[in-house]
């Protein structure tokens, strides 16, 4: 039977994390939150490792990051590890990077193969580093499905090059008020940054979304699945392929998780799912109006407060 990635897109504070933290709690399911960001905090060279994994440790002192990073380290070339790998950086200067990204983003919508692209090698060698660490992970739960909660929608056009894996996205949204909100908690923004840069990530999505061919990809809003987890559960699990019978939202039974991300995340029951609502009480009403105005094209996204 063919392994899967299950792929969250979605914008920051979308709630991707509650929901990569549930899906992961399935016993068929292997995940270490988002996995792009693997290699600034466990694989590159020389890295100091001051962060820590869920587990507690630092990430250079946790055995489970230190054996994934020699069995990638011991298949791969030195000079694969110089640029960071699994957020599939094509070059190290940021600047000709987001120029060869748009290339490939262009090409990839476009249908072409792989061996066509002009940085064929360079993508070959990235690929394999994913690769290897996913089945990695897979290999230490023996499963076949890996979530991956990375969000960005180009990560997602380059893990569906992985061949030997079938390839699902989760399409993760939340009223963008809330959203705006929530990203003035995390940035020094006006309300009219956050809202630019909201609605850029999102049109991005959607014209990606529009142009991809064959995609399997699912459409989840956070607000629905806060308030009918049963049910929303159900609908992702069916998409994926997993046994609804097996379901829980109660902090994992597996012996440990290693998850890049939030430390922990603890739930209740199954029935209770706290929809964060906060972000009512923090706006003005100018400052409704304006979020409101400039976010009528994704008024589908509002819900009912």
């Amino acid at each position: 039977m063919r392994k899967k990635i299950v792929y969250i897109v979605s914008p920051r504070y979308s709630g991707s994390t509650l929901l990569a933290f549930i899906l992961g709690n399935n016993s068929q399911v292997s995940t270490i939150g988002e996995r792009k960001k693997f290699y600034v905090k466990s694989l590159r060279p020389n890295g100091k490792g001051t962060q820590k994994c869920s587990c507690g440790k630092q990430f250079s002192e946790c055995d489970y990051w230190n054996s994934i990073r020699d069995a990638i380290v011991s298949q791969v070339s030195e000079k694969d590890l110089h640029t960071d790998t699994s957020f599939f950086k094509l070059v190290r200067n940021k600047y000709l990077n987001r120029v060869l990204q748009a290339i490939f983003r262009f090409l990839f919508l476009k249908g072409w193969s792989l061996r066509l692209h002009p940085f064929y090698n360079k993508m070959k060698s990235l690929l394999k580093v994913n690769e290897i660490l996913i089945n990695e992970v897979l290999a230490k739960n023996n499963n076949r499905i890996f979530l991956d909660s990375s969000k960005p929608i180009q990560q997602a056009m380059y893990l569906s090059m992985l061949e030997k894996f079938d390839f699902y996205v989760i399409n993760l949204t939340r009223d963008p008020r809330a959203q705006i909100v929530s990203a003035l908690k995390y940035n020094k923004w006006s309300i009219s940054d956050a809202l630019k840069y909201w609605l850029r990530e999102m049109d991005k999505n959607e014209s990606i979304f529009s142009s991809w061919n064959g995609l399997n990809k699912l459409d989840v809003k956070y607000e629905e699945f806060c308030r009918n987890p049963k049910e929303k559960i159900k609908e992702i699990y069916d998409f994926i392929g997993l046994d609804f019978n097996e379901v829980s939202i109660l902090p994992s039974s597996k012996e440990e998780q290693h998850i890049m991300g939030n430390k922990s995340v603890m739930l209740g029951s199954i029935d209770e799912i706290s929809e964060r609502k906060d972000w009512l009480g923090k706006l003005t009403e100018e400052d409704f109006q304006h979020i409101t105005n400039g976010t009528k094209r994704y008024s589908h996204l509002y819900t009912k407060v």
